[in-house]
């Protein structure tokens, strides 16, 4: 959860480069690439994580920032 916050765009696992690595999100998930395919799959099993199929996502987080974005400009124009 916390790679998909730091994400681009928001919620996504990727970055500016394009989409992460499983051996990378394993390395800082602190665990082998096996057990992060285990955990993986269960998170998809579950409905927490879905593919884009370019790259992971997670759809609460997509979600919360398209609320957070149109009540931040909902705010700027009623000043």
């Amino acid at each position: 959860m916390c790679l998909a916050h730091e994400g681009q765009p928001y919620g996504h696992l990727s970055d500016k480069i394009g989409a992460l690595t499983e051996a990378f999100m394993a390395s800082r998930c602190v665990m082998s690439i096996a057990k992060f395919r285990v955990a993986l799959a269960e998170l998809k099993e579950h409905g927490r994580v879905d593919d884009s199929g370019e790259c992971l996502y997670i759809k609460r987080l997509v979600d919360d920032g398209d609320i957070r974005k149109r009540r931040a400009e909902g705010g700027s124009k009623s000043q």
